[in-house]
């Protein structure tokens, strides 16, 4: 008897639980993003499998090496003006001076975009972006997507602070396929500068696709001036920036590398391979991410409220990881060599050791993203600092004495070390905050 007590005791904690975790999906958004992201994942994934498939492995190394370029480019040009949106915009203030600070960081952003294209177009005439041809003779059509790329991660930050998450669902995945419909059109008739050209003409589309729909909430709402706006965002975005330049060295360095470093093309390729498929196992924490990032800065001054909803998303994304590591090492190489019949086979130990270093990184991504909340933004600058640095330079030294397997072993250096750091200063800053309550 009391065993069935006990038993029934347990069914309804486990009912609770998961009816607590629906419903704080739906209301919180995280189902309407995650479905959106997924949609857009099955269709970008499907999409990376064809340009995959179409072109040589050399031209997938180029698209990659463009891509981590472009994304590096586009955190200088927006000055960290994304993160001080996320930030000052989900905070409680009226509605006409969050316009007037969306306003601000879009000006600030055109400004620096336009000052950073135009410079890469003066050193792309000397040909330094890297030791193939190829891509400095297309880098400058390429990075014109810096521009509306850097509003479009202000457009999102704004999105994601107000709480807009079924639009900013449904624009994502609309703009996402008109883009995706145009790469697949421009790769199957041009090839690899075709790419060029559908990945430019969408992101493009989406940007403007974004203002639009946020331009349509203005309506009624009178801007509020705020002084010295400037002041008030960079005190956020300076850090901001300093972290953001080091996260994409931290995730991005062995890209970087072999593209000086690693003369044959085609083994570049067969790397850059893997780590678009890596893409995949980024979906949830993404998504994880851009729901809680609002909800960690409201709590940020209710340190019991912050530290519970730091610890119930880290159970979850952990729980992911594990289950994604798993299962990607099992499907992942079956699934490469039955789809592209051997053409890929050569990318499968990078497959497995790229997926080895996200998942250390996935176990600190929420730390950083809590700290941030609390506003020790200055913290996650130091926390990716020292990690950075040094495995930077060790990545550099193992691609030297390995190769391009030493990028492989260097991305899982980079990962443990960030880890050590990071979870070292959220325990400090957890530890202020508890004794400061």
């Amino acid at each position: 008897m009391n065993n069935d007590t006990e038993t029934k005791k347990s069914s309804n904690i486990i009912s609770e639980k998961l009816k607590e975790i629906k419903e704080a999906a739906f209301s919180k958004g995280f189902l309407h993003l995650l479905s959106s992201n997924a949609l857009t994942f099955i269709l970008g994934f499907l999409v990376q499998l064809f340009v995959a498939y179409i072109l040589m492995p050399e031209d997938i190394g180029r698209i990659k090496f463009l891509q981590v370029f472009v994304l590096a480019g586009g955190i200088i040009s927006g000055l960290g003006f994304n993160t001080s949106i996320q930030k000052l915009c989900s905070e409680k203030r009226p509605e006409g001076e969050k316009v007037f600070l969306l306003k601000q960081a879009l000006l600030y952003s055109i400004i620096t975009s336009v000052t950073i294209y135009l410079i890469t177009l003066l050193l792309a005439q000397f040909n330094i972006f890297s030791n193939d041809p190829v891509i400095n003779r297309v880098i400058p059509l390429y990075s014109i997507v810096l521009i509306p790329q850097t509003l479009y991660m202000i457009f999102i930050a704004y999105m994601e602070a107000r709480k807009m998450i079924k639009s900013l669902s449904i624009i994502q995945f609309i703009s996402k396929f008109i883009s995706l419909v145009l790469i697949v059109g421009f790769t199957y008739f041009f090839l690899f500068e075709g790419y060029i050209w559908g990945f430019t003409i969408g992101l493009i589309s989406t940007a403007l696709m974004f203002y639009f729909a946020i331009h349509k909430t203005f309506a009624g709402i009178k801007t509020i001036r705020i002084q010295r706006a400037f002041s008030l965002q960079w005190g956020y975005a300076k850090y901001s920036l300093l972290i953001n330049i080091l996260n994409v060295i931290n995730l991005n360095i062995d890209i970087l590398l072999i593209n000086y470093l690693i003369h044959d093309r085609a083994e570049v390729g067969y790397y850059s391979f893997a780590a678009t498929l890596l893409v995949s196992l980024y979906l949830i924490t993404t998504t994880i991410q851009q729901i809680t990032t609002p909800y960690f800065s409201e709590k940020s001054n209710d340190v019991s409220e912050w530290f519970r909803i730091y610890s119930k998303y880290n159970r979850y994304q952990n729980l992911f990881a594990l289950s994604a590591l798993i299962l990607s090492l099992i499907a992942g190489p079956i699934l490469i060599r039955l789809i592209f019949s051997g053409k890929y086979d050569a990318s499968i130990p990078f497959f497995i050791m790229l997926a080895a270093g996200w998942f250390i990184r996935n176990l600190y991504t929420l730390k950083g993203v809590a700290i941030f909340g609390s506003g020790n933004i200055k913290i996650n600058f130091y926390a990716l600092l020292f990690p950075t640095t040094i495995a930077s330079l060790l990545t550099y030294f193992l691609i030297l004495y390995f190769g391009i397997y030493g990028a492989g072993y260097g991305n899982i250096v980079i990962g443990f070390l960030t880890f050590l750091l990071v979870s070292f200063y959220f325990s400090r800053v957890k530890n202020k905050l508890l004794k400061s309550t």
